[in-house]
């Protein structure tokens, strides 16, 4: 146990202390400026506030921000698993399912922290202009009674869904749109690790950008909604279904499947990977 946290500090503590994590908020933040950063022009001529959790919510239902935030992922873990110099030394005192337990948890650590950022950023960006009650603003609720954001200057494709707003209190959206997106990118981790094992550097990356582009068809050109329940981006989304414990549940379920599949696959190509290549890139 010792030898899998020791793997999750290395790489978090490697991830962080180059610029790619700085460059990949900087360039999401400069995506929700041009998009979001109009509503700041409504909140103060209409003297209101955001609730301070509710942006996050409906932008990770929105297929657009889904994407950014997607590629901000790929960006930071489009490598795993993270076959870097010196695994030589980190594998003589631990085998290679320590290793890839350390490499599942250190994504999932590391895709908590990018989501917990990103709520920093959605804060950073309306500073001054939020509200810490757990009630849901009136500017998102008229936004919600629209169907877009538009009203409230936002330039972005945003929906704002009243079957959110109904379905709970803005910080118990906040806590399921969290779970599941740490679940989607804990699914994605996987996917990554295991093209990322037996198939070319890149691969990986395509696969994840394939789910998404069946959300995109199945939101304009498929109409099959059985696709939307074996569809991960679409389970991921809240304004994609309708929220009860059963739903709740079967979205926990299907990730949890899904990565314990992928996760006996890493196991047996992790067992024929040369886990030292990067000794001698």
């Amino acid at each position: 146990m010792r030898s899998t946290v020791h793997f999750v500090g290395y790489n978090f503590k490697r991830l962080f202390t180059s610029p790619r994590p700085y460059i990949t908020l900087l360039l999401i933040f400069s995506v929700m400026q041009v998009g979001l950063g109009g509503a700041k022009t409504y909140l103060i001529e209409s003297g209101q506030m955001f609730q301070v959790a509710e942006l996050y919510v409906f932008a990770h239902s929105s297929r657009v921000f889904q994407l950014v935030f997607i590629l901000g992922l790929l960006l930071l873990l489009g490598d795993a698993p993270f076959l870097k110099e010196g695994m030589s030394f980190r594998l003589i005192r631990t085998n290679r399912f320590q290793w890839l337990l350390g490499q599942f948890l250190s994504c999932v650590v590391i895709g908590a922290a990018y989501l917990l950022a990103i709520e920093l950023l959605f804060l950073l960006l309306f500073i001054g202009h939020v509200s810490f009650q757990n009630e849901w603003s009136e500017a998102v609720i008229l936004a919600a009674q629209i169907g877009n954001g538009m009203v409230l200057n936002i330039e972005m494709a945003v929906s704002f869904s009243m079957k959110i707003i109904k379905a709970g209190s803005p910080y118990a959206m906040f806590g399921l749109t969290l779970v599941y997106s740490l679940l989607l990118y804990t699914f994605f981790s996987a996917l990554l690790i295991v093209c990322n094992l037996r198939l070319r550097s890149g691969i990986g990356c395509l696969a994840v950008m394939a789910f998404w582009c069946l959300r995109l068809a199945l939101a304009y050109k498929l109409h099959f909604p059985l696709l939307q329940w074996i569809s991960p981006c679409n389970l991921a989304c809240l304004d994609e279904q309708i929220l009860t414990p059963t739903s709740i549940l079967y979205t926990t379920m299907f990730f949890s499947v899904s990565f314990c599949c992928l996760g006996v696959l890493a196991l047996r190509f992790t067992h024929s990977a040369d886990l030292l290549k990067g000794d001698y890139a």
